[in-house]
């Protein structure tokens, strides 16, 4: 989720850090999404390439999730 120092620590919840709350209804992975957010994916990890300053994540787009209510507002 985040790319800190913190980032990837189990015993850091980056989420309360962040100030976002987390929703764990997914319809295909375990990995929590930020519940207010209008749209989110659940994407399963394709591949992880190391860069000497970054690690670039892909990965497949499994599910879509769409609030129209909150689309809408924005």
């Amino acid at each position: 989720m985040a790319g800190g120092l913190e980032s990837g620590k189990p015993e850091v919840d980056e989420f309360k850090a962040a100030g976002l709350d987390a929703v764990s209804d997914n319809l295909v992975v375990r990995a929590p999404r930020v519940r207010n957010s209008p749209a989110q994916f659940e994407c399963r990890l394709e591949r992880m390439v190391e860069y000497p300053r970054y690690t670039l994540v892909a990965g497949e787009v499994v599910a879509f999730h769409l609030d129209r209510q909150r689309s809408e507002e924005h």
